[in-house]
């Protein structure tokens, strides 16, 4: 079976069904959370990829802080809400400066594309993590670090006067949209691992590894799986869930699994070409 003919047999599902509803209503709340995580993304991380926040939240990220500091303005009118040396005024003169430098990053990989490896990455983070416990790990980073610390700031700062109540809920509101995103970029490499696990489970069973043949399409199952790569999950989410699941999974999937994370893409070849050429053995010496 070619990988053309096994990717037109993946049921599609109606969005009409329960599951297209459920995973409608995920997309929507994913998309809501970005919106409000872009601003803190751009400020905790380095290096964010160009296609990893997409033009239409990027646009829409503006919106929260105008929103909050109409809020604000109104609730002044009845409560004392304006006590804070940073209101959200200022909040969103630094979120247009973050935003005009990511703008520059784009335009510069988009002439220059080769400056760029992966276009989907979710940035580097900032470098003084790495003196924390476990500072060097994208799930500690992504869920507890940068999460707990908008959560912090959201907490003190107005407590000590430093930012206004309407700046401090902002950045509680970006705290819990950081790990909301994250939980969701998690999700979706889990289900990529977890369809390379199904293919390599379900062929092994139905083919058996007790010979040559049968191993080989034990293998040409998982390298199919493998190259579905999923569109917006950065390498660092599905490397965080391979660490996790490794400990439990068979050597020769680990093998496999190390093998697949780099399909050959080269020039003038289709994706599908490559994983082809990757499960082709090599042609014995003097053919």
């Amino acid at each position: 079976m070619t990988n053309k003919n096994a990717q037109q047999q993946t049921p599609q599902q109606s969005p009409d069904s329960f599951q297209g509803m459920i995973n409608f209503g995920m997309d929507a709340v994913h998309f809501v959370a970005s919106i409000f995580a872009a601003p803190f993304e751009m400020a905790l991380r380095r290096r964010i990829g160009s296609r990893y926040q997409h033009p239409v939240v990027l646009a829409l990220a503006a919106l929260p802080p105008v929103l909050m500091w109409a809020a604000s303005v109104a609730a002044g009118k009845f409560v004392n809400v304006s006590n804070g040396l940073i209101g959200m005024g200022t909040l969103y003169l630094v979120f247009q400066l973050l935003y005009w430098l990511h703008v520059i990053h784009v335009v510069r990989v988009f002439a220059n594309p080769e400056k760029e490896e992966i276009s989907y990455e979710d940035g580097k983070p900032a470098p003084f993590w790495k003196l924390l416990l476990k500072g060097q790990s994208w799930a500690m980073v992504r869920f507890v670090y940068e999460p707990l610390t908008m959560l912090g700031l959201g907490i003190v700062l107005p407590v000590l006067g430093i930012l206004t109540p309407a700046a401090g809920m902002y950045f509680v509101f970006g705290a819990f949209a950081l790990f909301l995103k994250t939980l969701f970029i998690y999700y979706k490499a889990w289900e990529y691992l977890r369809d390379i696990l199904d293919q390599f489970g379900m062929t092994r069973k139905m083919a058996g590894a007790s010979n040559v043949s049968n191993a080989d399409s034990v293998r040409a199952a998982v390298m199919r799986a493998a190259s579905r790569t999923p569109v917006g999950v950065p390498m660092g989410a599905r490397i965080a869930v391979e660490a996790t699941a490794k400990q439990s999974l068979p050597a020769e999937l680990q093998s496999l699994l190390s093998e697949s994370q780099g399909v050959p893409e080269t020039e003038g070849k289709s994706e599908e070409q490559g994983v082809l050429d990757l499960l082709t053995p090599p042609s014995p010496a003097g053919n």
